[in-house]
């Protein structure tokens, strides 16, 4: 009994202390459990703030991006890139280098490390993300971007049609992440075109990119307003000016409406505006819209922005245009003083050198011609220190300190000081002929324009002070005539005729001195070559273009070329010009890198020109008949005019009318002549009264306008047409005038007001009319030479009992 008392005893101790095993082990279980709870719970807690730290990080990264201080967004942008890789948040960690390549791009000052994190955010998503992620669609805008800044078209367009290619995979959760990244890259695509030069091709991005930002952003969203401006950027460059301001407006007029009147994105837009007008030759309105956008930036307390610095930089320009001299000067100082602390040194050094060359242009126009010198030395100093050794802005320098030595006398000097500005577009690399006219210089504007009207001037100075009255004027000659080159280069280039014709009409002087300056010496030598000189470019004046519009056209559709040639040619001709233009766009995209770049794509551009010219003899060999149309286009010469005319008694009478003179030549088979009247507004006056004068029936104003016209438009070569059929080439508004109405003699007051009676000059000339002398032949020699009889068209006009009817 007591063995079992023990034994019960033993067991109930066991059973206890096994129980109290258990109770004891549960205990320390729950003791666990809650403590791994609490740990848990500051795990998670300490994730949360790492998280918001690095959020933090991220949002003061951009904006010190923002504000363009490069160095401290990328030490907050690294700080966030660690918190973001312990939290292994791989999104946000390819989004950060996304981020700080985008920034690194925006500053112009490390195109290498902004590669490097292009590609480092491509490796990330690549090995922790999927294919379609968001972060690798950026990654290869930013690498598109770069790829424009060095220059390299080819492999620009090719990431950015990538990025596009990817955005359109996005799963449906991303919709509008994909609409605004397809939006994005055709927008830095046009932009990409058009700082190579390529508005058409930029014009098509755009039009691409528009559906985009509409189904992104709305009809008038942000989105739009951004494409709406690089949109009008392109018909900028064609030369459509008013399309490119409406579009302007219009982008204005949104982004002012989502961000306020008083914002950084109001400041630009104006700005933009400003450049729009300024290209249109609407200097008052550019002027009000720049200082419209430095305002607003003053006021918000963006004075740091390099926006700012090409706002006080333009402003300065259009105030010296119009010879405001005093706030041209304080804006281009101003301008200047910004540039040290933003930009970088060599790309400051470009910039104030560019203001500083402005500034000497006013200087100049102030007859302060050592002033002037001084402030260009300066510009050239600064340009060399920059390794901007070529371009636009070197070329002008030169240009301006020849003409202000030409000025003092030193004529030799000066000549060979605009031969090197010549040489500073590199307008033909491959011989380094100064006097070369390419599409370089069609894409550099400007630059011929003011170099040649430089050496004109300095020449005719010359000729001037010169004992020889015509020692400098076949030098001079030569320079308006490659000052014509390009001005007909140029226009070719526009797409719109109303642009053509603006420019035609601004540089209407070039013609008229070139004329005049053949026709001098023409007076001096009685050489012919010199009148058929000054035909020429009296015809260039007026059917250069339009000729070449018809054989191009004619040329495509006659030319029996494959698709695949001309698509190869178009291909060939785009990528060479973009590899010419050099530095065309290097003030658009901020980058002295960009700048003087020209030695260093010299290979490439030497196998894109021999492939070109491989292709011309190609053609020249399989397809004559296109070669021939769209590459032998020439304006007709005098000998040209006497071998279609039909007999002694044809004559043909061309009309050159200027700003201050008339010009008519005479061409006949025994006949070269040419009269320079001197004219003012009256001719115009008098046309105009004619016109009216034959619509209200006026006999009095009618009479008398009509023998005025006479007197000036046919009487000085009334003995050489007489009894001759006369082909008249009107010019301008000469082309509104019916010759055969004018009166060759006047009617007296006495006389009775009969019309039957009037002395109209079509009782003495059998007249027709012609565009130009050169579709005249054109025409002719389509039909079979001039022997062959035309094909007649009939025109029937109403005539009328009375006024009233």
């Amino acid at each position: 009994m007591k063995s079992k008392t023990v034994i019960a005893k033993l067991v109930l101790s066991g059973a206890a202390l096994s129980l109290m095993l258990v109770l004891n082990y549960l205990s320390l279980e729950s003791q666990r459990t809650v403590s791994g709870q609490e740990y848990l719970y500051k795990d998670s807690l300490q994730k949360n703030e790492l998280m918001a730290r690095a959020h933090s990080l991220f949002r003061r990264a951009e904006g010190f991006g923002a504000a363009y201080q490069i160095d401290s967004a990328l030490h907050s942008f690294r700080l966030a890139l660690q918190d973001y890789r312990e939290l292994q948040d791989w999104e946000n960690v390819a989004r950060m280098y996304n981020r700080m390549g985008f920034h690194l791009h925006n500053v112009n000052t490390g195109p290498e490390l902004a590669m490097e994190s292009a590609d480092s955010a491509l490796a990330i998503a690549g090995r922790h993300l999927a294919d379609n992620d968001g972060q690798i669609a950026y990654a290869h805008m930013t690498k598109g971007k770069l790829f424009t800044d060095r220059r390299e078209l080819d492999s620009a367009v090719y990431y950015f049609k990538r990025s596009i290619s990817e955005s359109l995979l996005f799963d449906e959760s991303k919709a509008r992440a994909a609409l605004f990244m397809i939006n994005e890259n055709y927008s830095q695509l046009a932009a990409c075109y058009l700082g190579f030069g390529l508005a058409e091709e930029a014009l098509a991005a755009s039009n691409a990119s528009l559906p985009y930002a509409e189904k992104f952003a709305g009809p008038e969203g942000y989105e739009v307003a951004r494409v709406l401006q690089t949109m009008a950027g392109s018909y900028q460059w064609l030369g459509e000016f008013q399309r490119a301001l409406e579009l302007q407006e219009r982008s204005t007029a949104i982004k002012i409406r989502h961000r306020g009147e008083e914002s950084s994105s109001a400041a630009l837009a104006y700005y933009a505006l400003g450049t729009a007008h300024k290209s249109a030759g609407s200097l008052q309105s550019a002027r009000r819209y720049f200082e419209r956008s430095i305002a607003i930036y003053e006021k918000i307390g963006l004075g740091d922005t390099r926006a700012l610095i090409n706002c006080y930089r333009d402003l300065g320009e259009v105030a010296l245009a119009q010879d405001d001299f005093d706030v041209g000067f304080e804006a281009l100082e101003r301008s200047n003083e910004l540039c040290r602390p933003i930009l970088t040194p060599r790309f400051a050094d470009y910039k104030i050198a560019y203001g500083l060359f402005s500034m000497a242009l006013a200087k100049l126009r102030q007859d302060q011609k050592k002033e002037a010198l001084q402030l260009v030395d300066s510009s050239l100093a600064l340009l060399a220190v920059s390794q901007n050794l070529q371009g636009p802005d070197v070329a002008k320098a030169y240009s301006v300190k020849a003409r202000i030595l030409g000025a003092g006398g030193d004529v030799g000097t000066a000549l060979q000081i605009l031969d090197s500005a010549f040489l500073a577009v590199a307008i033909d690399p491959l011989n380094g002929d100064a006097a070369a006219i390419n599409e370089q210089t069609v894409r550099q504007p400007d630059i011929p324009f003011v170099i040649l009207q430089s050496k004109s001037e300095i020449l005719i100075e010359a000729n001037n002070r010169s004992h020889d009255k015509s020692a400098f004027l076949i030098e001079a000659l030569q320079a308006h005539e490659q000052y014509v080159e390009v001005i007909d280069a140029r226009r070719s280039d526009y797409r719109f005729e109303s642009s053509k014709l603006i420019l035609s009409e601004d540089k209407l002087p070039v013609w008229e001195s070139a004329i005049g300056l053949a026709l001098r010496l023409w007076d001096a030598s009685g050489d012919p070559d010199y009148f058929a000189r000054a035909f020429s470019l009296a015809e260039k004046s007026k059917s250069f273009n339009f000729l070449r519009d018809i054989v191009h056209t004619r040329a495509a559709s006659f030319g029996r070329l494959p698709d695949s040639l001309k698509q190869r040619e178009r291909l060939l001709r785009s990528t060479l010009r973009s590899l010419e233009v050099g530095d065309a766009a290097a003030d658009n995209s901020e980058s002295a890198d960009a700048a003087g770049s020209s030695a260093e794509s010299l290979p490439e551009l030497l196998h894109m020109r021999s492939e070109y010219e491989e292709l011309l003899r190609k053609l020249e060999r399989e397809y004559p008949d296109y070669y021939r149309l769209k590459y032998n286009v020439n304006v007709a010469t005098p000998d040209d005019v006497r071998s279609a005319l039909l007999s002694d008694t044809d004559i043909l009478v061309e009309y050159f009318l200027g700003a201050d003179k008339l010009c008519i030549f005479v061409v006949g088979a025994d006949t070269l002549h040419a009269e320079q009247l001197d004219i003012d507004s009256s001719l115009l006056m008098s046309v105009t009264a004619l016109r009216h004068a034959l619509v209200d029936r006026d006999f009095d104003r009618y009479v008398e306008n009509a023998h005025e016209l006479y007197d000036v438009l046919i009487a000085p070569i009334a003995a050489l047409v007489k009894g001759r059929n006369v082909t008249i080439v009107p010019d301008g508004v000469l082309g509104l005038l019916p010759f055969e109405a004018l009166l060759t003699r006047p009617v007296a007051a006495a006389e009775a007001r009969d019309y039957s009676a009037l002395s109209y000059l079509i009782r003495d000339l059998q007249i027709t009319y012609a565009y130009s002398a050169t579709l005249l032949l054109d025409a002719e020699g389509r039909q079979g030479g001039p022997g062959r009889p035309q094909e007649g068209l009939g025109g029937f006009a109403p005539a009328f009992a009375s006024k009233d009817e």
